[in-house]
This record gives structure tokens, C-alpha cells and sequence, in this order.
């Protein structure tokens, strides 16, 4: 998972920048955490009756292009 490399084996700037674009304030939050609150945007958006947008957003070639925006 690209969002787990940039934890990982990214710069500071790297790991702040993906925080920014996924709309993460906390720039000390634990990995764990983080991926928990990855995970949520996703299940949010399910289960807030968007399933279908988010099929559609995650099979799109701009989600391949750049899984962080």
C-alpha cells in the first residue's frame, strides 16, 4: 500500500504532505492509528450511502495515477 511506504520509508516532508492531502492534522499520530483513519475515510463513505461514488472514484485511472489525492 502506497499510504504504508510513505509511513514507512518517506520523508518528513513526504509523510506531511500525504497527511495534508487526506485531511490529517495530527502530524505526531501513531501508524496504527493512521491507517485506522485511512481505513475510515473509506467505510464513511460507504456507510454513508456513497458506495457507488466511491466504486467509481477508486476504479478511476486518477486513483492509480495518484492513490494519495
Amino acid at each position: 500500500m502506497e499510504i504504508d511506504k510513505i509511513i514507512r520509508t518517506g520523508s518528513q516532508e513526504e509523510i506531511l504532505d500525504m497527511y495534508a492531502a487526506l485531511g490529517n492534522e495530527i502530524t505526531d499520530i501513531e501508524h496504527g492509528d493512521f491507517m485506522y483513519y485511512v481505513a475510515d475515510i473509506f467505510t464513511g463513505g460507504v456507510q454513508g450511502g456513497r458506495r457507488t461514488e466511491m466504486c467509481k472514484r477508486i476504479t478511476s485511472k486518477e486513483f492509480t495515477s495518484d492513490i494519495i489525492k
